[in-house]
C-alpha cells in the first residue's frame, strides 16, 4: 500500500512539473510552454513549401507616371500607411518625400541642416509614418532627436533618444557611431525606438514613447556589452492583428500590447545571443566570432503562419543570402520546417515574384507593397487573404 501511494506521489509530482511544458515531436522542432512557442533552429528538416494562393488571394504590379518605381538615386525604401500613401526614404541622398498611391512625388518632408528646432536634420537614420496620428517621423541619431512632420511638411516638435557620449567609452569610432538607428510607429500611435546590443551597458534596449515625450515601457532583452561597435541589422519587426511584434538579436520575439512586451516566440540557438559575453565568452563583435551564430532576416504573421528566414554569419563577418533559408511555422499543425534556401528561391515563385516578396513585412497594411525583381513592370502590390 504505501508503495503505490509513494508512486502515485512521483507520477503526481512529475505531472505537476510538466504541466505548462508540452513538447511537440523532436522532429518539428517545436516545444510550447503556456502561449509561449520554441523554435529549436538547429533541428529544422525539410518540409513543404506553403502554395502562394492560401496566403495571397492574388498580385499586380504598380507604376507611377516616371516609372521610376520610388526610386532616386539607388538606394530608397518605402513604407505606406492606410490610407495608401507612401512614404519614400533614399538614404543616399537624405530626401524623405511623400508619394500617392500610385507613387507619384507629391513633396518632400523635412530638409537637412543643422537647426533642429526648425525640423532640420544633419543625418537621418530611420522613418516611420504614423496611419493614426497621420505624422511622419525622421529619426536623427546622432543628434538624439526624433523630427515630426505631418503630410503638409508642417514641422510638429521632436522626440527624445539616447545618443552616445564619445567621452564616456574607448572606442574611437564612437563619435562616429549612431546609438539609435531603428524605430517603428505602433497601430496605437506611440513609437517604439530599439538601441542595439553594441551600445554597451544600458538600462533597456526597447522604449516606447507617446508623442509628448513620455516614456510608456521599456525592455532590456540583451546582456551587458562592451565590445566592438558594430553596425548590425538587428531590428526585425511586423504588425498582425493590428499589433506591433519585434525581435533583435535575443532570440525572442515580443508582442507589444497596453504599453506590455509579451514574448510569444523564441527561436533558440546553440549560442544564445541574450547574453553575449555569456554564451560566447568574449567581449567580441558577433561578426567576428566565427561561430554558427543563426541571424534572423525576415519575419511575417499570417493567420495560420509565421514566415521567417535566416541565415549564419560567417566566419569573416559578412551578411551573405547564398546561406539563407526560408522557414515556416504553422500555428494550426504545430510545426516549424524549412521550405527552401536561396537556390530554390525561383522555384517556388510564379511570375518572378520572389519568396522574399511573400514573407518579408507587411506593416499592418491588408494590400501591401512589395519590391519587384522585375523593374520593366514596377513594384508589386499583394492582397492578402
Amino acid at each position: 500500500m504505501r508503495q503505490n501511494i509513494l508512486v502515485l506521489a512521483i507520477l503526481l509530482l512529475l505531472f505537476g512539473s510538466c504541466k505548462n511544458l508540452k513538447v511537440v515531436n523532436t522532429l518539428d522542432a517545436v516545444t510550447l510552454q503556456d502561449s509561449l512557442v520554441i523554435i529549436h533552429l538547429d533541428h529544422l528538416q525539410e518540409g513543404p513549401v506553403i502554395p502562394f494562393d492560401s496566403i495571397f488571394s492574388g498580385y499586380e504590379y504598380v507604376r507611377n507616371r516616371d516609372g521610376d518605381y520610388f526610386l532616386h538615386s539607388g538606394w530608397a525604401f518605402t513604407q505606406s500607411d492606410d490610407d495608401k500613401n507612401f512614404i519614400v526614404i533614399d538614404l543616399i541622398t537624405q530626401n524623405v518625400s511623400l508619394h500617392d498611391s500610385l507613387g507619384n512625388w507629391i513633396r518632400r518632408i523635412g530638409k537637412e541642416g543643422k537647426r533642429i528646432h526648425k525640423g532640420e536634420y544633419e543625418e537621418l537614420d530611420n522613418v516611420a509614418v504614423s496611419s493614426l496620428n497621420k505624422l511622419i517621423y525622421i529619426l536623427a541619431g546622432k543628434q538624439g532627436k526624433i523630427l515630426k512632420y505631418d503630410y503638409n511638411n508642417t514641422f510638429k516638435g521632436t522626440l527624445d533618444v539616447l545618443t552616445i557620449d564619445p567621452s564616456k567609452t574607448s572606442n574611437p569610432r564612437a563619435q562616429y557611431e549612431t546609438f539609435c538607428r531603428s524605430m517603428v510607429a505602433t497601430p496605437q500611435g506611440s513609437i517604439l525606438v530599439h538601441y542595439p546590443y553594441w551600445a554597451g551597458n544600458r538600462a533597456y534596449n526597447y522604449c516606447l514613447i507617446d508623442n509628448d515625450n513620455k516614456i510608456l515601457a521599456t525592455k532590456k532583452t540583451m546582456g551587458d556589452f562592451n565590445g566592438i561597435i558594430k553596425y548590425a541589422g538587428e531590428f526585425r519587426h511586423y504588425i498582425y492583428d493590428n499589433t506591433l511584434y519585434v525581435k533583435d538579436l535575443s532570440d525572442t520575439l515580443y508582442m507589444v500590447r497596453n504599453n506590455t512586451f509579451i514574448p510569444k516566440y523564441v527561436f533558440e540557438q546553440k549560442y544564445t545571443l541574450n547574453k553575449i559575453t555569456d554564451s560566447l565568452g568574449v567581449n567580441a563583435d558577433i561578426n567576428e566570432m566565427g561561430k554558427p551564430i543563426y541571424q534572423l532576416a525576415l519575419i511575417q504573421e499570417t493567420h495560420r503562419y509565421l514566415f521567417f528566414s535566416y541565415n549564419t554569419l560567417n566566419p569573416a563577418g559578412t551578411y551573405s543570402l547564398k546561406n539563407m533559408v526560408y522557414a515556416c511555422y504553422d500555428k494550426k499543425n504545430k510545426k516549424a520546417f524549412k521550405m527552401f534556401d536561396q537556390t530554390k528561391i525561383y522555384k517556388y515563385t510564379p511570375d518572378s515574384i520572389r519568396a522574399v516578396i511573400l514573407y518579408t513585412p507587411t506593416y499592418g497594411k491588408k494590400n501591401p507593397v512589395k519590391y519587384s525583381n522585375n523593374k520593366n513592370k514596377g513594384k508589386i502590390k499583394v492582397y492578402l487573404k
